[in-house]
């Protein structure tokens, strides 16, 4: 059996380093292709991949900083010595020039992972950006939320469940429990131009060639986006191709005329490269000047890129509370990389668009969940006591501690926008205990919630909140008390439901038929035999889990859209054979697919 020479692998991409190709020799003497190792360096790694040494001489020349502030330091490039020029870099014996301001140029070579060759130029960004007022902007946030306060908008609303109401003294077992967030209806309130948080809202559009016959389509539905926001709000419009290019030069008020003309100009160009422009819209966001107390990305795209690309580190620099929806449309956009973006984007939504005409709706569907978000920064504070603890969290959201089982859990939300609720499960270890625990004594447990209102950016913390599980020496069998909770239990196949679906959309893409149709086969088996099994929302859950697909591009863009949409309990457009995913459309995303219905017969 011949043997891999490791030696002369890269270890970034772990794909051959050919003679003759374009190297990077490190001062620690470690060689890796040069566009993966300054990939590697754009998304923040500092050091070398293999022995952790610090690359300051590459770093520094990526900081763009003057040959005043740094030392002539030189590097190694296929065995010779290049100092690095003042304004150029010298690549394979040619000289590139620094990119344009809002360009960024991808990788061409065709063995590689595509990356940018050179970063983003440094901006003065009070040259592009409209600077927001802050102190007007807190001032008509305190009055907004005065005028909520008079219509007395409540706080989270937090319910606790466990699967049994009792169990016997003497038994060990392992229940399941469930945390329930309800968020309160958004109030109609007015304050000057400020109806809501203002926001930052950045749209990345492919203008590929593939998207031609779709353009005209995609600027009306931006002039729809321009026409619901508000004055206060900011809107920057990135395109891209292989190339990605800022559209409106940065972010600029809602109510900016040249916005309009910008989003007219829109054309269809070349390859698709997504990196391009969630580059550049991260680095937008990141270097604001000024900013507003909402931001989002809205990626909309009709294809793959033309080199596979992982973007996890890159999404790793999303600033705080950002979040990234992702919109892929037709059969040939590359659903799980866009539901994983989604997935890292804050727990954003991914949103599947099977017809052109869609394009509007499922942008307005998003929107109405931007505009009324009323919770950021959400930490649920599990504390069980007396011996209970929780042996596992059935969850997609971050918590700690991830090493179980233990006595306390902190689960974390990006965000919860008005009506929406959450529902988060997890296993309860129940010990044996020796005394009986009565209506006064039953609580095993607390949960209590912080999160921080947008509005103000005061942190709000709910009451405490019991568990409560009664316990005596001998419960008939019969008992009410040992009956599945009902509502527990549809929570928990809608939990299964998403399971099943992440691993047969995994078992889809390795061409394992077989395994994906086990996978879906066994969901429906524990739902049929479940106590909620004639829930509305459990056969619509069984209904989706059987429906067939005309192809596996189908399969896997609607499904990865449900999947989504079940993890994290938020509505976005669905197909129309989708079933069970209606629940999860609020009044507020209601009302805006209306709105954007009304705007295109008017338009």
């Amino acid at each position: 059996m011949q043997t891999q020479n490791y030696d002369n692998m890269c270890s970034i991409c772990l794909q051959p380093m050919s003679a003759g190709g374009d190297l990077f020799i490190t001062a620690c003497n470690h060689k890796f292709h040069f566009n993966c190792i300054t990939s590697s360096v754009r998304a923040r790694n500092y050091e070398c991949p293999l022995c952790r040494v610090k690359l300051d001489a590459l770093v520094k020349l990526f900081q763009g900083q003057s040959q005043q502030q740094q030392p002539q330091s030189q590097m190694l490039f296929h065995g010779q010595q290049y100092q690095q020029p003042q304004s150029q870099m010298l690549f394979q014996g040619q000289q590139y020039q620094q990119l344009q301001p809002q360009m960024i140029r991808q990788n061409a070579y065709p063995n590689h992972i595509p990356v940018q060759l050179l970063p983003i130029p440094t901006l003065a960004v009070a040259d592009v950006e409209d600077l927001v007022e802050e102190e007007r902007i807190r001032q008509q946030a305190e009055q907004l939320i005065n005028n909520c306060q008079t219509v007395q908008m409540p706080l989270i609303d937090v319910q606790t469940t466990l699967e049994f109401g009792a169990q016997p003294t003497a038994q060990q077992s392992c229940i399941y429990g469930m945390v329930s967030l309800k968020a309160p209806s958004m109030p109609a309130v007015d304050s000057g131009d400020l109806r809501r948080v203002p926001l930052d809202l950045v749209c990345v559009i492919d203008r590929s060639g593939s998207m031609a016959h779709k353009m005209a389509l995609v600027r009306d539905t931006l002039s729809y986006i321009l026409h619901e926001l508000q004055p206060t709000d900011r809107l920057s419009l990135i395109s891209f191709d292989d190339t990605a290019q800022s559209v409106s030069g940065g972010l600029k008020f809602a109510n900016n005329q040249r916005l309009q003309e910008q989003i007219n100009s829109l054309k269809d160009g070349g390859g698709t490269y997504i990196g391009s422009g969630l580059t550049m819209a991260i680095d937008q966001l990141r270097n604001r000047q000024t900013k507003n107390l909402l931001s989002s990305i809205l990626l909309l795209t009709d294809g793959q890129d033309n080199q596979p690309h992982d973007y996890s580190q890159l999404m790793q620099g999303l600033p705080q509370n950002t979040t990234v929806h992702t919109f892929g449309y037709g059969s040939d956009h590359q659903a799980s990389l866009l539901s994983r973006l989604a997935e890292q984007g804050n727990n954003g939504t991914y949103t599947y668009i099977d017809q052109v005409d869609a394009v509007g709706v499922a942008f307005a569907t998003t929107l109405g969940g931007l505009f009324t978000c009323i919770a950021q920064q959400l930490e649920i504070r599990l504390e069980m006591q007396n011996g209970y603890t929780i042996e596992k969290v059935q969850t997609t959201y971050p918590y700690t501690p991830m090493q179980l089982p233990c006595d306390t859990v902190v689960i974390r939300l990006n965000d919860l926008n008005a009506d929406e609720r959450r529902d988060l499960m997890f296993q309860l270890n129940v010990p044996i205990v020796k005394e009986e625990q009565n209506e006064n004594s039953s609580s095993v447990g607390t949960v209590t919630v912080r999160y921080t209102d947008p509005s103000t950016k005061s942190t709000l913390t709910t009451p405490s909140v019991p568990f409560r599980l009664l316990r005596h020496h001998e419960i008939d069998r019969l008992s009410p008390l040992l009956q599945t909770n009902y509502a527990l239990d549809i929570q928990r196949n809608r939990t299964l439901t998403t399971l099943a679906l992440r691993q047969a959309l995994q078992f889809t893409e390795e061409g394992n038929t077989e395994r994906c149709n086990a996978v879906l086969q066994q969901a429906i088996t524990v739902i049929e035999k479940s106590v909620s099994k004639q829930d509305p929302l459990c056969q619509q859950l069984i209904q989706d889990l059987r429906r067939q697909y005309r192809s596996k591009e189908e399969f896997l863009s609607a499904n990865c859209n449900v999947m989504n949409q079940h993890s994290n309990q938020r509505g976005t457009y669905s197909t129309g054979y989708v079933a069970s995913t209606n629940a999860y459309l609020t009044p507020v995303q209601q009302q805006q697919q209306f709105s954007n219905q009304q705007y295109q017969k008017h338009s």
